[in-house]
């Protein structure tokens, strides 16, 4: 019985690691379009649509950060997107465009330091 046991938790650690590594691909694409977001928003003024384009890859992110490895990114996503949901709700007031901006480019930074790490673990 016991074998059992360790050849199942053996072949769950190995599918978490798949998808933590799939986790980490996606991440990539995920920031970029985070990235042309922002600039959206502070270049172009584009900024519910840039919002909500963020808000749903925040979403996507959160969801999934913590069971792979990554709480504290998770929790991040979390807020950001939270935050997103109060300016878009018609209260700019307790989460203005500056902020949101901010905290998108500080979002960004910290998944660029995760895939860094991560890509000098693997390697």
């Amino acid at each position: 019985m016991r074998l059992a046991n360790e050849a199942k938790i053996d072949e769950l650690s190995s599918t978490l690691a798949s998808i933590g590594v799939r986790f980490l691909q996606r991440l990539k694409g995920q920031v970029s379009e985070i990235e042309t977001h922002t600039n959206n928003i502070t270049e172009l003024r584009k900024s519910n649509i840039s919002l909500i384009g963020i808000g749903k890859i925040a979403h996507q992110i959160s969801g999934i950060a913590k069971p792979v490895g990554y709480p504290e990114l998770g929790e991040r996503a979390a807020k950001l997107d939270s935050n997103i949901h109060i300016f878009l709700n018609g209260n700019p007031d307790a989460c203005p465009i500056e902020d949101l901006v901010l905290e998108s480019e500080n979002f960004v930074r910290c998944c660029l330091e995760i895939m860094d790490l991560a890509e000098a673990n693997i390697g």
